[in-house]
This record gives C-alpha cells, structure tokens and sequence, in this order.
C-alpha cells in the first residue's frame, strides 16, 4: 500500500509444487517484516524494501514446516525481530530474523507448563499436557514500564 492506501504490490500465495493458489489464514507485522501463514500451515516472511516493494526472505529453518500459529514480535528493549513459531504438537520455536536458520529457542514441551509461571516454579512430572492452538509475545505496561509477555491461547481459553 502507498501512504494514500492505494495497491502497489499483489504477491501471490501459491503452493510452490502444485501451483495451487492458498488463502491466507494469518498475518503479523513487525517492521520492516511481514509473516503470513497460509492454509496450508506454511509460512512466508517478506521484508519491505527501501522502495515499499516487498521481498520474500529465505527461511531456511523453518521453511518445510507446518506451523499451528505464527507471529512477529519487535520489543522496545531490544532491536532485533523475533518470529514465534507453533508446532502442532504445541512446541514452540523463536527465530531470530537476522539468523533463520536455527531457531534461537526452542520449548518443545511448552503444553506442560502451568498457566502461570512465577519466580518460584518448580518444574514436576506431569502427563497434564494443554492443546495450545496459539502464541503471542507483545510488550505489556504503560510507558513508565513495559517487558515482554509471552501470551499462549489454549483451546477456547487464554493462558
């Protein structure tokens, strides 16, 4: 879009073996990127250029896989965009933009967890596990204070 919000870019959402056209299921923005998840549970990053034209960015690490839930996230307190990753088996995987190539954390048993956790969390066996169907980092506070939260959607709940 041009600042007057008229259209100067269609990008196609194919599969890139059949050529079948996929709908867009999601999109997240943390500038100067673009993440899309399509129906297929694939995802796409763009980066926008100097020009406003968007790119699409090689994504190496997580390219092949299918992804349950997926957003951007850029902090206050820190420069660098991160892409929050789900698993359908409700694994969680955070992926710096400057190095796609491996995830920079990764929190496969992230359904286990308790709904909250605090300072004195003990971790214990348990085979309680949550179907978590989405993810979230957003800063949270006023403007005196703000850090990042990690918000987890599980089933018809948020966590």
């Amino acid at each position: 879009m041009d600042p007057e919000l008229g259209m100067i870019q269609i990008i196609p959402m194919e599969d890139e073996e059949t050529g079948d056209e996929l709908n867009i299921i999601n999109a997240s923005f943390a500038d100067p990127y673009v993440l899309i998840q399509r129906e297929d549970s694939s995802v796409k990053v763009f980066k926008a250029s100097g020009d406003g034209e968007l790119e699409d960015v090689e994504t190496g690490g997580f390219s092949s896989t299918q992804w349950l839930s997926a957003s951007l996230f850029k902090s206050s307190t820190f420069t660098e965009v991160f892409a929050f990753l789900l698993t359908p088996e409700g694994g969680l995987h955070v992926f710096a933009m400057s190095q796609l190539e491996k995830p920079c954390y990764v929190a496969e048993a992230l359904g286990f967890l308790p709904p909250t956790l605090t300072m004195d969390y003990m971790p214990r066996r348990s085979a309680a596990k949550a179907t978590i169907t989405e993810v979230l980092a957003a800063d949270l506070g006023d403007t005196t204070s703000k850090s990042p939260h990690l918000i987890v959607s599980v089933l018809d709940t948020l966590c």
